[in-house]
């Protein structure tokens, strides 16, 4: 027994070990991400910074119970493997619950970027199934996890289960960029704007580079949990939720950035307040007029341009290569 304790000692204390320092790491970036976002967009909606502190609280709360996990495995239970295995703390099966509605408050801001991008409900319809789907599944896990024999479960009567939030997850992220990076290349190609191309490809960009991070982890969770006996897939369980969390708020604190590539800083509590006589078509004659080529369209034109309704919104600031509202729009979302 002994020697079957030691071989295995590695793929069973390792993994919340190695996924609550990591977790530790990434929730230092998101609390680190919070702060700047709450200092440079407070003019945001009450909605969204609720969002952004209601998952810095569920973070918080997923970080001190894994921490409290491992003071009971490491100090009280003294690293026993038998323990870990067949009655794990408890505070390690609420790691789960927290996990799980992080996760669906990250996905639901994304279907509403969905949305908002594409004036559609059907895209985010399906996303949205989806995520309930995984919703349900993961919540019957913890309800397991916590009623049975520890990691045992995973591998009888949930085996399934685990399998589909797995697949789901990157799934999800699958059709989350897909649909992005669609919808924002029309925009790209429906406006001769260079300066707001630009921009539409940096937003391309991330999309790419974010989902390409949770698509990774969700994937390399799946190939873990397949292939080994142990428990090693529970280091990407535990790195997850954070890892949807720092690339929600990448997103919003990424606006500034944005609008800056058009030569004028404006963040949330520095922006200029709207031009009087300057309306969505940019036909009035106040304020400089703007080449062909150079300037931002605004997102009201794109709007109009992709078939809505003419616009009655003013536009906040226009330069050569200045703001542009559509920026904002995309990237909240909300």
């Amino acid at each position: 027994m002994s020697a079957m304790l030691y071989l295995d000692i590695n793929g069973y204390l390792g993994p919340p070990l190695i996924g609550a320092i990591v977790g530790t790491y990434l929730f230092g970036i998101l609390t680190m991400q919070t702060f700047n976002y709450y200092n440079w967009y407070q003019r945001d909606s009450v909605g969204m910074k609720s969002l952004v502190a209601g998952t810095l609280v569920l973070e918080l709360g997923h970080t001190i119970t894994l921490w409290h996990a491992l003071y009971l495995i490491f100090i009280k239970y003294q690293s026993s493997l038998l323990h870990l295995v067949i009655h794990p703390p408890h505070s390690l099966e609420i790691t789960v619950l927290f996990a799980t509605i992080t996760n669906l408050i990250v996905q639901t801001f994304f279907v509403l970027r969905i949305h908002t991008l594409s004036n559609s409900w059907i895209i985010p319809i399906i996303v949205w199934a989806l995520t309930l789907i995984r919703l349900a599944f993961d919540l019957l896990m913890f309800i397991l996890f916590w009623e049975t024999d520890g990691f045992e479960v995973f591998v009888s009567r949930v085996h399934w289960a685990m399998v589909t939030v797995c697949v789901c997850g990157p799934v999800v992220d699958l059709i989350i960029a897909g649909s992005l990076c669609y919808w924002l290349w029309r925009k790209r190609t429906e406006t001769g704007f260079s300066q707001t191309r630009k921009m539409v490809d940096t937003l391309i960009t991330w999309c790419v580079e974010t989902t390409a991070i949770t698509f990774a982890v969700g994937i390399l969770q799946l190939i873990l949990f397949l292939a080994r006996s142990d428990i090693a897939w529970l280091t990407l369980f535990l790195v997850q939720p954070k890892v949807f969390s720092n690339t929600m708020l990448a997103h919003l604190n990424g606006r500034d950035r944005l609008r800056n590539q058009g030569g004028t800083h404006v963040s949330g509590n520095t922006s200029a307040p709207p031009m009087k006589g300057m309306s969505g078509n940019l036909s009035s004659g106040a304020g400089p007029a703007t080449k062909p080529g150079t300037g931002v369209e605004t997102s009201a034109e794109l709007q109009f341009r992709a078939g809505g309704a003419r616009p009655t919104t003013t536009v906040s600031t226009m330069s050569t290569g200045g703001e542009t509202d559509f920026v904002k729009t995309q990237t909240e979302g909300v």
